[in-house]
């Protein structure tokens, strides 16, 4: 069976971009999952907006934890450029949050003390309109669930499996 491609392949690929501090637990975890992926990893919004002026691809975004709303309010001055986002337990202001204009993923962690962000997580999906994904484990577990949730986006917003072609 062949998969048809899309209309305008050059247009729908784009850069793998991670934005994460890697002395969070979930910005590691999605530094390693960007490395893995040969994403150009990122630890400030401020280089974000510089790629974004000097490159002219679209990006599909994953951010972590405070750097999420940086992030996504870099990309509102590049609304065009970004063809999707995955946020892993974003914290910061939800009054800054508001409707992204292409598909994002917001993802959390199972209700648990050491993980207490799920409320807050909820409430940046519905202010985001996103999807909102739990995960259900943890370390290389949740790496895993990751890497399916990625290629799942990267899917949606591309318009085929990576790897595929």
């Amino acid at each position: 069976m062949t998969r048809s491609l899309p209309v305008e392949p050059a247009a729908a690929l784009s850069t793998l971009l991670v934005l994460a501090d890697a002395h969070e637990a979930d910005g590691h975890t999605l530094l390693r999952l960007g490395h893995q992926q040969n994403a150009l990893l990122l630890a400030r919004a401020a280089e974000l907006d510089e790629w974004l002026h000097c490159h002219g691809k679209s990006v599909l975004l994953l951010a972590a934890g405070e750097l999420c709303l940086p992030a996504l309010a870099v990309l509102a001055r590049h609304p065009q450029r970004a063809l999707g986002a995955l946020l892993l337990s974003p914290s910061g202001d939800l009054a800054a949050a508001a409707p992204l204009p292409f598909p994002s993923l917001t993802v959390c962690h199972p209700p648990q003390a050491h993980w207490p962000r799920l409320t807050s997580t909820v409430a940046f999906a519905s202010r985001w309109g996103s999807r909102l994904h739990t995960l259900r484990g943890e370390g290389d577990a949740a790496l895993g669930e990751l890497r399916l949730l990625l290629q799942q986006l990267r899917q949606q917003v591309e318009g085929w499996p990576q790897g595929n072609l």
